[in-house]
């Protein structure tokens, strides 16, 4: 037993140090410390380290390696272009939008309801900012495009107060459903570029500002005169 464990500490402390740092010049004990050191993090830490090592390892290889910056700039995608992954899949006349382990029913050519989304806030990420938008999927024989409206603040819980009360914004939302929080929350620029119809247009300006919704919102608020 005492020979085994004089071995273990020689192999610990002194081989295998020795061959990786000394001999081979990695960094594997550096990556061990790390792994010990945040393998009891939260799933959202965790996630928010791998989200940034990630963004790291790209702006890195656009940098550095000809080949795949040649292959994205063709693609029209450049070193700060790591984004939100997601899944978009036909099902029969319409889509499934699988995005932040939650899935959407879309029909092609028309507006979604609200579509939450969270984001990653400070050098890790691990500020969550909540928040919402709506979707349209259009299907031109195999051409599949989705466009993504502006990006509101969740009001259920937005980044910094847009309301008072401060909780009159999640109350609202509560009664009504959820709203839109920007102060002009359409694309005018989509619509004058030809990426939205003027009939989309229209139609997501009703949706989100139309007579309905504003009447809704009044009367929440009559009710707690």
């Amino acid at each position: 037993m005492i020979i085994g464990d004089m071995y273990g500490a020689l192999l610990r402390n002194v081989l295998v140090p020795g061959w990786e740092s000394g001999i081979r010049r990695r960094p594997t004990l550096q990556r061990l410390a790390w792994l010990e050191k945040t393998q009891w993090r939260s799933l959202d830490e965790l996630e928010a380290l791998q989200a940034a090592d990630l963004k790291r390892l790209w702006r890195h290889t656009f940098a550095h390696v000809p080949f795949y910056r040649q292959r994205a700039e063709a693609a029209g995608v450049g070193p700060d272009d790591i984004r939100e992954p997601f899944t978009l899949t036909r099902t029969g006349d319409g889509f499934t939008l699988q995005l932040q382990d939650r899935d959407y029913a879309l029909r092609a050519g028309r507006w979604s309801d609200w579509v939450s989304v969270r984001f990653g806030m400070g050098p890790l990420g691990l500020q969550k900012v909540p928040a919402v938008t709506r979707v349209l999927p259009r299907a031109e024989g195999e051409r599949v495009t989705l466009y993504v409206s502006p990006l509101n603040f969740d009001p259920r819980a937005p980044l910094y107060p847009i309301s008072h009360p401060r909780g009159y914004s999640a109350e609202l939302a509560d009664a009504i459903g959820l709203y839109a929080t920007r102060g002009m929350p359409f694309d005018a620029d989509a619509l004058n570029d030809g990426v939205l119809t003027e009939e989309d247009f229209l139609e997501h300006a009703r949706q989100l500002i139309g007579c309905d919704r504003r009447q809704a919102a009044n009367r929440h608020a009559l009710d707690l005169v």
